[in-house]
């Protein structure tokens, strides 16, 4: 999805509340498309997943502060950008392997009853 200049504000404003944007008619789709059995989900978990960018981009920047004016260290916009991009993935990806875990943990403890 690529973000248009004019979206960028209103981004902007939806981090800082920390308030997530509705999610694109066209990525809701998408996602109702490749994972049908969770389309009641949908919304939640973009919720979710906005608080945890933000909460990831809160604290990018502040380490990406304290490392220029501790250590006089410059950071280019493609180096913030790919430091974020790197961290947020890390951390969903870490979400992902314990929702996955606790689903299977539910599953096999309603089975076994």
């Amino acid at each position: 999805m690529i973000v248009q200049p004019a979206q960028l504000l209103a981004y902007k404003a939806a981090v800082l509340s920390r308030t997530a944007p509705d999610l694109p008619p066209g990525v809701r789709a998408e996602i109702g498309r490749l994972f049908p059995d969770t389309a009641g989900e949908i919304g939640r978990a973009w919720v979710r997943i906005w608080w945890i960018a933000c909460s990831i981009y809160f604290a990018t920047l502040r380490a990406q502060r304290s490392r220029w004016v501790h250590n006089h260290e410059e950071t280019t916009a493609d180096q913030a950008k790919s430091e974020l991009r790197q961290k947020l993935l890390r951390l969903l990806q870490a979400v992902a392997v314990r929702e996955y875990r606790l689903a299977r943990d539910e599953d096999d403890y309603n089975f076994s009853g």
